[in-house]
């Protein structure tokens, strides 16, 4: 019963150190000590509870049940406060970011430190809730121990970032911002150009480590390959003029070819008819000298 007792103490010692602290660092730290002093707390109450085990001393376990009944609600109403806490916090920050005026645009360099301490806060917040949950282990309660592991799985809201101040045109808060800007300009402009000249280092054969040499090595490199692309492009020029003329003489000679063809066929037909022709008067001269013959063969009986 003592140790119920004692956990029920550190449990309100934990309620109004949450109510009361807001800085993570400083809430982590309390809930580290107060846990130490749960686990003390427990390590006292096993001994009490050992040597009390020898006596014949009656337990009331209906008593003890609704103890920890009571430690569960407790445990449960202290994440409802600790929600409450940080989602009222959010809500005060946006508020407090639609009054405020726009400053100078901040480079995401800043937004990204301003996540990165959001998710560090995130991140102490659950360690805070371990923290909760080891110390109700110790203490011994098994119920109250299944609470606070639902309780380490409540999705949290996201803590504010850090405020800052309305920026004054001309204030040295002003002249500060608008200096990380530019310097987180000139580091991603110089951050571009090392890149660029890395892919270039890439595409250079045996390139130098020099990023001066590089550049030289690149305009070299990109000189020498467009004067070969211009050779290249004048002997293809060349070669398709040289292959135009040979296609327009190829052709040329094929009309020629077929112009003295159609020539010669004629002259063919012409000397097919001159030969019938001679032919033909041959073959009447023929018979009329055979005529001729056989008239003066008949005469020439006749005289005799």
């Amino acid at each position: 019963m003592e140790s119920n007792q004692e956990v029920q103490d550190v449990i309100k010692n934990l309620t109004n150190t949450i109510s009361a602290v807001n800085d993570s660092l400083t809430f982590q730290a309390v809930i580290e000590q107060h846990t130490r002093a749960a686990v003390g707390s427990k390590t006292n109450a096993e001994a009490e509870t050992s040597e009390a085990a020898r006596g014949p001393i009656s337990v009331d376990t209906t008593h003890f049940d609704e103890q920890q009944q009571r430690d569960h609600e407790e445990l449960r109403r202290i994440a409802e406060q600790h929600q409450q806490e940080i989602q009222q916090q959010h809500e005060n920050h946006e508020q407090q970011k639609q009054e405020q005026q726009e400053p100078e645009l901040v480079e995401p360099a800043h937004e990204h430190t301003s996540l990165s301490a959001s998710d560090n806060q995130d991140a102490d917040h659950q360690q805070v809730l371990q923290h909760i949950a080891n110390a109700t282990a110790a203490a011994g309660a098994a119920e109250a121990a299944d609470a606070v592991s639902t309780l380490a799985t409540v999705p949290i809201a996201e803590s504010p970032p850090t405020s800052t101040a309305k920026l004054v045109p001309g204030s040295d808060e002003w002249h500060r911002v608008r200096r990380d800007n530019h310097k987180e300009v000139e580091r991603r402009r110089r951050e571009t150009i090392n890149a660029g000249i890395n892919d270039l280092a890439k595409l250079i054969p045996n390139s130098e480590k020099n990023k001066g040499s590089i550049l030289k090595q690149a305009v070299r490199y990109i000189t020498t390959i467009q004067a070969d692309i211009e050779r290249l492009t004048t002997e293809a020029n060349h070669m398709e003029a040289a292959t135009a003329a040979t296609r327009e003489l190829e052709k040329a000679l094929l009309d020629k070819a077929l112009v003295e063809k159609s020539v010669a066929e004629g002259s063919s037909i012409s000397l097919l008819a001159q030969h019938e022709q001679l032919k033909r008067e041959y073959e009447d001269l023929q018979r009329k000298l055979s005529e001729l013959s056989e008239e003066h063969t008949s005469k020439k009986q006749r005289t005799e």
